[in-house]
Formats: C-alpha cells, structure tokens, sequence
C-alpha cells in the first residue's frame, strides 16, 4: 500500500489480488473441516438424543411395572418406544441387533447398539445392573 498522504492513496491491483487468494485458501483449507465437525456434531447430537430415551423407557418400565421396549426401524433410520417413532438425520444410520427390552424390576435385555454416520461409528453400552447406558467412540 502506498500512502504518501495524497487524496489518491489507496490499495493496487496486486495487493487486493494477493488477499483474496489468501482468503481463497483459507476458505479451502476450512471448507471441509466444517463439513466434518457438522457430521460429527450430528453423530453426537442423536446418540444423546437415544441415550435420554432409553434411560426414559427404563424408567417408565420402573414407574408403570411393565415391560418396555425400544425397536429398531426395519431400515435403519431410527426407532420405535413408547414415545413413537423416533426418526435419525439421513446421514444417520442405527445398528441395532434387537429391542432393548427393560422390565419392572430394573433389569434389562440389552442388544448391540451403535449410530453410524459415514466413518465414524458411536457404540452405546449397558451396564445390566445399574441400568447406566454410556456411549463411546469406535
């Protein structure tokens, strides 16, 4: 930039063409990240989204002294509790090896259950015992 102090000072051709590719690659560089931390995000936010109505149909087995189950979607693409249908993003995809069935007494059959978005799998575990549900990465 030159700014000698007259009123014609400003930025060159060359100057403004050296940010804008600077901005370029940032952008380029940034771009995909985002994308990813967005998957991710989504991954996270519906294992959550399971892990609470699990921990609710174990406590509405508790509460109303019969059994409780939650079923997986024939296709993957979410599950079926006593609060109906629960739909995942399509990104999403649920493995699940059956119901998870919780009964009166605190117990539980549990299944293999993990949500599933393009690499990245979270694998949710039971403890038959306490009933805890914790979800961790694979």
């Amino acid at each position: 930039m030159s700014a000698t102090g007259n009123s014609e000072a400003g930025v060159t051709l060359l100057e403004a063409l050296v940010v804008i590719a600077i901005i370029g690659l940032i952008a380029g560089v940034v771009g995909p990240n985002i994308g990813a931390s967005l998957d991710l995000l989504s991954l996270r936010q519906s294992a959550s989204v399971l892990q609470a109505d699990l921990r609710v149909a174990r406590a509405t087995a508790l509460r109303t002294g019969s059994r409780v189950n939650v079923k997986p979607l024939a296709n993957g693409r979410g599950y079926d509790w006593i609060g109906g249908t629960k739909r995942l993003p399509s990104n999403i995809s649920l493995n699940m090896s059956g119901p998870v069935s919780f009964f009166a007494d605190g117990s539980m059959v549990p299944a293999n259950v993990a949500l599933v978005s393009g690499q990245r799998r979270l694998a949710m575990t039971f403890n038959v015992t306490t009933g805890a549900i914790t979800t961790g990465a694979r």
